[in-house]
C-alpha cells in the first residue's frame, strides 16, 4: 500500500508541476524581463547619479589654481629673500635665499610682477658643480652656435 500511495503522490507531484510550467511559463518569461529592466534602470540611476558628482565644468580656468606670490615673498615662512637680480628676460628672476641655515638660488619666472610656478631651485652643491661646468656649458653653446651659423649659410 506504501507503494501504491507514494507513486500516486510522485504522479500528483509531476501533474502539478507540469501544470504549474504550463500556466506560468509565459509569466516566468515575463518576470525575467521585468527583472532585467529593473537591474538596467538601476545601472543607469547609478551611472546618472555618480556622473553628476563628478561633473566637469568646462568653463574652469586651469591656470587659476597657480598661486602667484608677489617678488618679496616666498612661499615658505622662515625662508629670507637676500637678494633679487632680473634677468635680461624682464620675466626671470634669480632670487638668493637663505632657508634653514642654507643657501638656495631661486631661479623663477614671473608674470605681472608676482612668481609662478615654473622655475627650479638650485642650493648651494648644485650652484657650484654649475660654475664649474661654465666652460664645458660655454664650449657647447659656441658647438651649437657654429652648427646654427652653418646650416644658415647653406
Amino acid at each position: 500500500m506504501h507503494s501504491d500511495n507514494s507513486s500516486s503522490q510522485y504522479a500528483s507531484i509531476r501533474s502539478s508541476l507540469s501544470s504549474i510550467y504550463r500556466n506560468y511559463d509565459f509569466h516566468l518569461g515575463i518576470i525575467k524581463i521585468t527583472g532585467i529592466c529593473i537591474m538596467l534602470s538601476l545601472i543607469c540611476t547609478t551611472l546618472v547619479l555618480t556622473s553628476s558628482l563628478y561633473k566637469i565644468d568646462k568653463e574652469y580656468n586651469k591656470t587659476e589654481c597657480i598661486q602667484l606670490l608677489d617678488k618679496s615673498d616666498f612661499p615658505w615662512n622662515d625662508t629670507h629673500c637676500i637678494q633679487l637680480f632680473e634677468l635680461p628676460d624682464n620675466e626671470l628672476y634669480v632670487r638668493v635665499c637663505s632657508y634653514q641655515e642654507s643657501v638656495i638660488l631661486d631661479i623663477r619666472r614671473f608674470h605681472r610682477g608676482q612668481a609662478t610656478s615654473i622655475g627650479l631651485y638650485l642650493n648651494l652643491n648644485q650652484w657650484n658643480y654649475l660654475e664649474r661646468l661654465q666652460n664645458a656649458i660655454d664650449k657647447s653653446i659656441d658647438n651649437a652656435l657654429n652648427v646654427t651659423l652653418h646650416k644658415n649659410i647653406e
